[in-house]
């Protein structure tokens, strides 16, 4: 008898043993067992210091109600989060971690990372034709790989994630069929004036909405610039003119006037007209200065090099246009051949900033920002002085004025020559 209950007794403590055993495993492992089913909402995101997405709030799922869950940001700097809010918040561009901490309330712990990328976006652009390139005199059927600088909401000039789309327009703005831009390079089938239109995006989907639907999308666009360029003529007609005993070729459209000094000395003062049939700002001045004897080239180099400086050129031009800032860039010197003449060559291109000019009759004229490209070609001819100075204010002339400056020297000789 006391044998059967010792065996009943022992059969029930297993028992018990098995069902506080069973209880262990499913209680002692509570959060081990449903950690299964926790999730995180987003493993990566991508934000943007502006101008799209700048927080996201991550969240977690499947977690008992009873379990405490904080966040945490690697680089802060980069992006933070709300310790107990799961909220991201853009910071600086760069990558970081998110890590979710969830413990339950025997302080098991279980981590969800999330991978957080901010990018910057751009918010200025400026185009350009791309190094040493002269925006208008662009040659027909050559590619020209176009260049930008930017600053994006950062602060910095650097950008890899922004998407880009450019546009080429005739200047009344309808789409041209005779230039395009390919990967940044542009190329011209026809001559004439175009304009690049070039829009900046987020991302590549923006981008394709937009081009779907530009008024529905409109906003999609960061920033936009238009940068003109021309495409020269390479060969034009010209005319002979003679004057004051000197003859030289002229485009039939450019307009020249001269004048003849007591010392037998001769300027002449040459203008063209843009596409918009205005007076240009670019011209060609033309000097003949007469000589006791003849002058030696190499001397005349010399000289040129000693006064023609950086400094000196930038104060000249500075004083002239009464501009806060002026540099000069790309000063070159050398001789070179021309028609039968040996010339001595001098370019150089200047940017004015600030420009004030005092009218004494009207208001004074404020400009931004202005660029010349110059060149300087000076000879001797006999016992006479001869410099011809070529300011090209970039504009859009048909010929380029600093190719019929050049087609005017090789043909430029004393009329009883001819």
């Amino acid at each position: 008898m006391e044998s059967k209950r010792k065996s009943s007794v022992f059969s029930g403590i297993l028992v018990l043993s098995g069902i506080l055993l069973l209880a262990a495993l499913w209680f002692g492992n509570g959060l081990k067992v449903q950690a299964e089913e926790i999730s995180i909402s987003d493993t990566t995101v991508i934000l943007y210091l502006s101008g799209g997405i700048s927080e996201k709030q991550l969240t977690v799922s499947g977690a008992p109600k009873t379990a405490e869950i904080t966040y945490r940001s690697k680089s802060p700097s980069i992006a933070s989060v709300g310790k107990s809010s799961g909220v991201i918040t853009a910071k600086s561009a760069g990558k970081t971690t998110v890590i979710c901490t969830v413990t339950d309330e025997n302080g098991d712990k279980k981590e969800f990372k999330t991978t957080v990328r901010v990018r910057d976006n751009i918010k200025e652009i400026k185009l350009s034709a791309g190094e040493n390139v002269q925006p208008n005199a662009l040659r027909l059927s050559t590619d020209y790989k176009l260049a930008y600088t930017c600053r994006t909401e950062a602060g910095t000039n650097k950008n890899t994630s922004n998407s880009l789309y450019y546009e080429v327009t005739a200047p009344m703005g309808e789409i041209s069929q005779n230039a395009a831009v390919t990967d940044g390079v542009f190329r011209a089938s026809k001559c004439g004036t175009y304009l690049v239109n070039v829009y900046v995006f987020q991302t590549n989907s923006e981008k394709n909405k937009w081009l779907s639907d530009r008024k529905k999308y409109k906003d999609n666009v960061l920033v936009t610039d238009t940068l003109e360029l021309t495409v020269t003529i390479k060969k034009f007609k010209t005319k002979a003119v003679t004057k004051y005993g000197w003859s030289m070729e002229l485009p039939p459209s450019f307009e020249m006037s001269a004048s003849q000094g007591k010392d037998k000395s001769v300027q002449y003062s040459i203008q063209a007209r843009t596409k918009d049939k205005l007076l240009a700002m670019s011209n060609i001045q033309v000097i003949v200065d007469p000589l006791k004897e003849a002058g030696d080239l190499s001397d005349l180099e010399y000289t040129l090099k000693t006064v023609y400086t950086e400094k000196m050129l930038e104060e000249s031009w500075k004083k002239a246009y009464s501009a806060k800032s002026v540099k000069v860039s790309r000063l070159s010197m050398e001789l070179v051949e021309l028609g039968q003449k040996t010339v001595l060559k001098l370019y150089y291109n200047v940017e004015l900033k600030d420009i004030k000019l005092v009218q004494k009759a009207s208001a004074d004229i404020e400009i931004e920002s202005l660029v010349f490209y110059n060149t300087l070609y000076t000879w001797y001819e006999g016992k006479q002085h001869v410099t011809v100075n070529v300011t090209d204010a970039g504009e859009a002339i048909q010929p380029n004025i600093s190719e019929a400056a050049r087609k005017l020297v090789e043909s430029m000789a004393p009329s009883d020559k001819k």
